[in-house]
């Protein structure tokens, strides 16, 4: 896992730890030190994590960098430091660019893909995301 994907994991654990609170940045603090996660079950590139707003599911791409086929994965929480690799996405796999996954507390996904940039110039896309099939994109 690339360092600053560890850095971002942790700032997401943090948030997720003070939901429903009112949180005011303070410019004064500083970022602490990053914490490394385990991802049972999978042990290549994890870029642009996102993890989901009740801290159960991380989404995420591969390598975005040829020759890699970039694709969105998921894997599910096991504490604040392991995660369980469930797969990459169903039904939304291309052979295009899939990446930068988002999720709403209704399961509304968004993400980057240029599966159809040619003929639309579209890159963004949403779909309705649960336990790792993405339907109606």
């Amino acid at each position: 896992m690339q360092p600053l994907s560890i850095f971002l994991l942790a700032l997401l654990f943090t948030a997720c730890k003070q939901e429903n609170k009112i949180v005011t940045p303070n410019p004064s603090l500083e970022f602490g030190q990053p914490t490394k996660v385990d991802m049972k079950g999978y042990s290549s590139n994890i870029m642009e994590p996102f993890l989901s707003r009740d801290c159960n599911i991380l989404l995420f791409n591969n390598l975005n960098a040829a020759p890699e086929n970039t694709n969105l994965h998921w894997a599910t929480v096991i504490n604040d430091s392991t995660f369980q690799y469930k797969g990459a996405m169903r039904r939304l796999s291309t052979n295009d660019l899939e990446g930068v996954p988002t999720i709403d507390a209704a399961g509304n996904m968004c993400f980057i893909s240029t599966r159809n940039y040619a003929t639309t110039l579209s890159t963004l896309y949403q779909g309705s995301f649960s336990q790792g099939t993405v339907a109606n994109v």
